[in-house]
C-alpha cells in the first residue's frame, strides 16, 4: 500500500429518503369506457419534492391501454403530470410520467385502469408502480 497515507468516511448529513414505496404486482381488469380507476396503493410524503411516478406494466391484448396515475386525496384530484401511459404486452417494460411536484404532509394514492375490450382475458399486469427522482 505505497502512496497511502489514509482514508476516511464521508458522511453527508443533506440526504434523507423521501419514501420509498411500491405497489404490489397484482391484476387490473380492463373497462369498456373511461373512467375505470382502481386503487393499486397508497402513501404519505412528508414533505414536498420533485418526483415523478415510474411504473413496471403490461397489457393482455393489443387492444388495450393502460394508464398509472397519482391520486391527491387532501385536493381530491389526480396529480395532472404523474400519468402513465402504456401499451406493451411484453413484462418488464418500464415507463415514466412528466415530471412533477408533489406537496408534502400529504397522502397519495396510486391508481390504475386499463380501456379497451372486456372480458377475462383482458386485464393490465402491474410489475411495480414506485416514486422516482427527477
Amino acid at each position: 500500500m505505497s502512496g497511502l497515507s489514509g482514508y476516511g468516511l464521508l458522511v453527508d448529513s443533506t440526504v434523507e429518503v423521501v419514501a420509498a414505496y411500491a405497489a404490489a404486482a397484482q391484476n387490473v381488469p380492463a373497462v369498456e369506457e373511461e373512467p375505470g380507476w382502481y386503487q393499486i396503493g397508497a402513501f404519505y410524503l412528508p414533505k414536498t419534492v420533485p418526483a415523478r411516478l415510474e411504473v413496471i406494466a403490461c397489457v393482455s391484448d393489443a387492444s388495450l391501454v393502460g394508464y398509472c396515475r397519482l391520486y391527491d386525496v387532501e385536493d381530491g384530484e389526480p396529480v395532472a403530470a404523474s400519468v402513465v401511459r402504456f401499451t406493451t404486452l411484453a413484462v418488464g417494460q418500464r415507463a415514466f410520467s412528466s415530471p412533477c411536484e408533489l406537496t408534502g404532509n400529504r397522502v397519495y394514492l396510486m391508481q390504475m385502469q386499463v380501456v379497451g375490450d372486456v372480458g377475462e382475458e383482458f386485464f393490465g399486469f402491474l410489475q411495480t408502480a414506485s416514486l422516482a427522482g427527477v
